[in-house]
């Protein structure tokens, strides 16, 4: 067959049949390495269109030099920013940021007496410019550290509130600031939110994502963002104090939707008997699934199906 006449939908069907967008194959759901299909952007233009739409869609940003490199060819190629699907910065950045590791990505006021970090302005510029020029982002992920005093200040170039895209889901390791609330007001079409290491420091507005239906995060956070919005699923991050489980719970029948699945992780399993699941049961009538991980023992985790099916101890 003659490649330069095979319909590029075709190749493109194909590609992604090998690779999916989560890196599984949908054939064999094994993981793939997408660095395998790099040699076939030598076969042809039109291998080499649907190869690099597929290497894009998910990007995965660890280090600032590698950052740099991926935000400027997204810049001089909108063929590839249209491409891109999910976008993860993976950047720790702690309070006290070694010296030796500043690199590229954050400054520093005074070397010898400052270790607070700033977003160098070129950098912040970079980013911020990227962020407007992906249209079709579906799923974004910060991981930028969870206790820097100073997130609120290295995060705004991160959290562009005139952004293209509309997302479905959010991961973020930060804080909440008045930053990120400005950023989630921006983005009304997220469902799914992940911030386990919240900490509510500022009012969320009512208007604030209408539309959420699965969140996880600490206690604090689920607590003021659960009410009023169309939450189905929830997953604590943090242990529960078997004494609080009643408040919590009331804070969960303040969803606009009927709540299906719970996570919430536990410090004993004799609390699950005498303080979970009397509470759970008679205060959620239309829950589904409940998951009760026992900390205490790492291989323990509870599951109960509540709709009349069976109960599950690992």
């Amino acid at each position: 067959m003659n490649v330069p006449r095979l319909p590029v939908e075709v190749i493109g069907r194909i590609l992604e049949m090998l690779v999916a967008a989560n890196g599984k194959c949908l054939l064999t759901h094994r993981r793939v390495n997408r660095t395998y299909l790099v040699p076939l952007c030598r076969v042809s233009r039109f291998f080499q269109a649907e190869v690099e739409r597929l290497l894009y869609a998910r990007i995965i940003i660890t280090h600032a030099s590698q950052a740099i490199l991926c935000f400027r060819t997204l810049l001089s190629r909108p063929d590839l920013a249209r491409a891109v699907r999910n976008l993860q910065l993976l950047l720790p950045i702690a309070p006290n940021y070694p010296l030796r590791q500043l690199q590229t990505l954050f400054g520093v006021r005074s070397p010898l007496h400052d270790l607070q970090p700033l977003p160098l302005r070129g950098f912040a510029h970079l980013i911020k410019a990227v962020l407007r020029r992906l249209p079709n982002i579906k799923s974004y992920t910060i991981s930028c550290g969870a206790y820097s005093f100073y997130q609120d200040e290295y995060s705004k170039p991160l959290l562009v509130t005139n952004a293209a895209f509309k997302l479905e889901t959010f991961n973020v390791s930060l804080d909440i600031t008045p930053s990120l609330v400005h950023f989630l007001q921006s983005q009304p079409t997220i469902t799914q939110l992940c911030a386990p290491y919240a900490n509510p420091k500022v009012r969320f507005p009512t208007n604030c994502l209408p539309n959420l239906t699965y969140v996880s995060g600490s206690t604090e956070f689920i607590r003021r963002i659960v009410p009023g919005r169309p939450v189905k699923s929830v997953s604590f991050s943090e242990q529960l104090v078997p004494r609080r489980v009643t408040a919590l719970v009331a804070k969960l029948k303040l969803s606009t939707g009927p709540m299906r699945a719970l996570r919430m992780p536990v410090s004993s399993v004799n609390s699950l008997a005498t303080h979970v699941l009397p509470i759970v049961a008679s205060q959620l009538p239309t829950l589904q699934a409940l998951q009760v991980p026992c900390r205490r023992f790492a291989d323990m985790s509870v599951s109960v199906s509540l709709n009349g099916s069976h109960t599950k101890r690992s």
